[in-house]
């Protein structure tokens, strides 16, 4: 039931009560120790704070209370004595509440045992009335005075504590509001200010430390006099008035630490912000902005002398120009056609072409028409006879006709261009007639030249072709050429011939051809056509040059090359199966470390020794798969699996990895990932390699107490936008006349810094091919010796995939527990299967294991619980791959492929043999239990067949 009490339910008391936040809070101590001391100095049984709402009484504290309301801390406003003492607004004191005309009828006095009560309001600074602090005894009790004095003085204590609490719960939103600003603040692009009203700085974000230069604490003891231009500063005061009262934007100068100045417009507004009047000022640097002005400024005055130079370059062109409205009336013209039509330029200026042009105007006019309505120009209009403007003078001009459009596309009007080419006719002519006539006279050359007719009869042998022949000029014609050619390319010239003949096309041959000696030599043949204007073949012309000798020198090439292939092949199998003889005796020992670590019994002195080798394991892998890729990337054999990343994850991830190496070697490093466009289309385990080498460098070259930082940043470039990367060290750097040659395979800089650091010298050279595959480059500087090194990625950079909301996806159930998967374990390494099972069996797996391929074989006929196989390649009396494909043809059994080799033609023959998965050794026990249970998903993901 719901008090009908005006002042119980007046909703300002029963706001003012929920901003204490007690209502529903736990017990607290010093609330408790107030209830304690009335039910002591009062000597009564049961003493409550009680704080009334509009539906129930809350004890915030409550001693000797019985169950179950002790437990439930709150009573419905039916049972409550203390709502009349906050509609009172005064003491309630109650001898015998059986008796009492207000309460008599309270079902409390049966419920709670409430005889004797004596209650004091709570009540607040500004009158609100929240509960009472109330005693109460189970027999009838005359109070006292003093009693009532006592209790007084303890809810004086009680609302004391309650202010206490407002007050701390004020400040706790004042400073949560002032934390929002600041988060804001914090990633604004912008410089954001607090400032107050005498100018000091209280607030400051990133962007104003960057912007200026000093740090943040140096920065909030300044004025914002201290960051203004001098000239400006006798301003601030009105502005900030101005800011306060209705807010205000202007531009102005700011001052940086070193002295340099920049311009910005300022936003600024007065707020209340934590009980304090200040200025949120935002700066935007208008730098660029400001350029870009002077840059348009500039570019119009460039524009207005472009427009001056066409003008005299126009007015004093050879070849005649104007320009037609589109009624066809002379807008603008040069000279050279004012002569043409034998007109003065001012006469022709508003004039028709027609008035102008009277003898061609019909023909000329309707032509021009067309190109106005149909935007299409009309190129190579050929005119002869005689121009107006040039009386008795026949000559012959080419003209084009362009539409001229206005920037929405619509066609004001038609250029016209005219060039005369009387003279250049008649040399064309004259050429033509020559090349007819001499082109043929070429007997001068050393190469074997003829002429057929259309038909391909030989007409004509040049002088050097008869001496090659040796035959009689007079039987040098017609089909005699097919005597000197070797039997063997004959059928193929004549078919190449035959289809040129047919289509009038140029062909192009290699035959033999006998000469005077009887001796075959190779010759390589062209022939081509020469045809009139209507393109009819005229005559064929061919001429064959000796390239015996060059042939000869091919084949010895080709030779030469196919042995250099078979000593890359041989290369390649030697690499190939030095990686396996390297990589398969690590495995033993670092199954071995991994059990001996994950063992608690094993010494802690011996831990870190473990680590050390465990670490020096993963680096010699390293080095092996440095050598590989430089193989692959020598042969061009690199794949790239492409898609859209984020550029700053994979950084984040490649820190992440060498975080405990970093903290180790005691260097600071910091990151300013500021790029906006950083997502790239590329290979993610490439290009996370890429910043993995490009960080451990860094960390290898940085002594104890340096610094790496890395950077990123937009780059607008000829090829487009790019993600622009840094790894700055303060490491011992690289040698001057060092940095060429820094991104060589094994090159290091110099032999001092190979024996100080070790390593190959493959990681800067793979970094640099793999980002060269990805479209970008990677460079290096450094000041020399001792003043440590920069090394600058850049990479095209891609649009941010977009994120459509979708559907959940079904809930797949993870993979089975350790203890329902029967792996069945094959190695031939005695040390290995034994560590690798007893790992496997301490991490609750039935394990059964088998050293060859017979056994192996055996295991999977004697049980058929197998779920999932893991087999080395190599074994001694077979192959882990026949293996695989003999218990895939009898059960659907997954598998897990372990081997030395990890080439990409080993992994796809692992796939083709039924393996899941293909790890190459060394496998460390954590990768081979998430590929176990990365496999046991696949399996629990594929759907169960009806």
């Amino acid at each position: 039931m719901i008090d009908s009490d005006a002042s119980v339910q007046a909703p300002a008391r029963l706001a003012s009560l929920r901003e204490t936040g007690l209502l529903d809070s736990p017990c607290e101590p010093s609330f408790d120790r107030l209830t304690r001391l009335v039910s002591r100095c009062l000597n009564v049984p049961v003493a409550l704070i009680s704080l009334v709402d509009e539906r129930r009484q809350y004890f915030k504290s409550c001693v000797g209370l019985p169950e179950p309301w002790a437990s439930a801390r709150e009573t419905p406003l039916s049972h409550s004595f203390c709502r009349h003492v906050v509609a009172s607004c005064e003491p309630l004191v109650i001898a015998d509440a059986r008796l009492h005309p207000l309460v008599q009828d309270n079902p409390a006095i049966a419920a709670l045992g409430v005889i004797a009560y004596l209650g004091v309001p709570l009540t607040t600074a500004d009158g609100y009335v929240l509960g009472a602090i109330c005693a109460i005894d189970s027999k009838p009790r005359e109070w006292t005075e003093d009693e009532l004095a006592t209790l007084n003085d303890l809810a004086c204590s009680v609302m004391t504590e309650i202010t206490l609490r407002r007050d701390v719960a004020g400040r706790r939103r004042a400073e949560r509001l002032l934390d929002r600003y600041r988060l804001l603040s914090e990633h604004a692009r912008d410089i954001v200010l607090f400032v107050r009203a005498d100018g000091r700085i209280v607030e400051a974000n990133d962007a104003a430390v960057a912007a200026y230069g000093y740090d943040r604490d140096t920065l909030l003891r300044m004025s914002i006099l201290e960051l203004r231009d001098l000239d400006t500063v006798p301003l601030i005061p009105g502005q900030m008035a101005q800011a306060d009262v209705q807010g205000v934007t202007f531009e102005t100068v700011h001052r940086r630490k070193d002295g340099s100045t920049f311009p910005v417009e300022v936003s600024s507004r007065g707020a209340e912000i934590a009980g304090e009047r200040l200025l949120l000022s935002i700066l935007r640097d208008i730098s660029e902005r400001r350029k870009a002005e002077e840059e348009l400024r500039q570019s119009r005055e460039r524009l207005s002398e472009t427009l001056a130079q066409l003008e005299a370059l126009v007015a004093g062109a050879p070849f005649a120009l104007a320009l037609l409205d589109s009624d066809l009336r002379f807008v603008r013209l040069n000279e050279a056609m004012a002569r043409i039509n034998g007109e003065p330029t001012s006469a022709h200026l508003g004039r028709s072409y027609g008035e102008i042009r009277s003898a061609s105007a019909a023909i000329d006019e309707s032509a021009l028409r067309e190109v106005i309505e149909t935007g299409v120009p009309r190129l190579g209009v050929y005119h002869e006879g005689e121009m107006p403007g040039l009386p008795g003078y026949v000559g012959r001009w080419l003209s084009n006709w362009y539409p001229v459009r206005a920037a929405d596309g619509r066609v004001l009007g038609v250029g016209i261009m005219t060039a005369e080419i009387t003279e250049q006719m008649r040399a064309e002519e004259a050429l033509r007639y020559s090349e007819r006539r001499y082109r043929t006279l070429i007997d001068g050359v050393l190469q074997l030249m003829w002429v057929n007719d259309p038909d391909g009869r030989t007409t004509f042998f040049n002088r050097r072709w008869r001496e090659y022949s040796g035959y009689d000029p007079a039987l040098l014609t017609g089909d005699s050429w097919i005597n000197v050619i070797h039997a063997e390319d004959l059928v193929r010239l004549r078919q190449v011939r035959g289809a040129s003949i047919q289509s009038g096309e140029p062909y192009e041959c290699e035959y033999r051809l006998r000469n005077r000696d009887g001796e075959f030599r190779w010759h390589i043949a062209r022939v081509v056509p020469m045809k009139d204007r209507e393109g009819t073949v005229e005559n064929w012309f061919g001429v064959a040059t000796d390239i015996h000798d060059l042939k000869r020198a091919q084949e010895e090439l080709r030779a030469a090359r196919d042995a250099a292939e078979a000593g890359t092949r041989a290369r390649d199998q030697f690499l190939a199966v030095l990686s396996h003889e390297l990589r398969t005796p690590l495995t033993p020992v670092l199954v071995s470390v991994t059990a001996m670590l994950e063992d608690p019994e094993t010494p802690e002195l011996v831990r870190p020794a473990l680590e050390v080798t465990k670490r020096n394991i993963a680096l010699e892998a390293r080095l092996i798969d440095d050598l590989l890729d430089i193989t692959r990337i020598t042969q061009g054999k690199l794949n790239l699996g492409r898609e859209v990343v984020n550029a700053h994850e994979l950084i984040r991830r490649a820190v992440e990895i060498c975080r405990d190496e970093v903290g180790s070697a005691g260097i600071a490093l910091t990151m300013h990932l500021v790029a906006i466009a950083h997502h790239v289309d590329g290979d993610p385990a490439r290009l996370q390699q890429i910043f993995w080498n490009l960080i451990k460098n860094a960390v290898k070259f940085t002594g104890k107490g340096g610094m790496i930082v890395i950077n990123s940043y937009d780059e607008d470039g000829p090829a487009g936008p790019r993600l622009v990367v840094e790894v700055r060290d303060t490491g011992v750097g690289i040698a001057l006349e060092a940095l060429p040659k820094i991104f060589n395979a094994f090159e290091q800089g110099d032999k001092e810094v190979t024996r100080q650091f070790g390593g190959l010298g493959l990681g800067l050279a793979i970094s640099r091919n793999l980002t060269e595959a990805h479209g970008g480059t990677l460079t290096a500087s450094s000041g020399g010796r001792g003043q440590g090194a920069t090394f600058v990625l850049r990479l095209p950079v891609t649009a941010a995939p977009v994120l459509y909301a979708t559907a959940p996806a079904p809930r797949i159930e993870s993979a089975r527990s350790p203890a329902s998967l029967h792996i069945l374990l094959v190695e031939d390494n005695p040390d290995t299967l034994r560590v690798m099972s007893r790992l496997l069996r301490r991490r609750g797996y039935q394990v059964t294991s088998a050293p060859c391929f017979s056994l192996a074989l055996e295991a999977v006929e004697r049980e058929d619980s197998f779920n999932l196989v893991v087999s080395d390649i190599g074994l001694p009396d077979g192959s882990g791959l026949e293996l695989m494909r003999r218990i895939r043809a009898q059960r659907d059994v997954k598998g897990i492929a372990v081997s030395g080799y990890g080439m990409e033609d080993d992994v796809r023959k692992s796939r083709d043999a039924g393996f899941s998965l293909h790890l190459t050794k060394p496998v460390d026990f954590p990768a081979l239990e998430q590929a176990i249970q990365q496999v046991a998903r696949l399996e629990a993901e594929e759907p169960v067949e009806p």
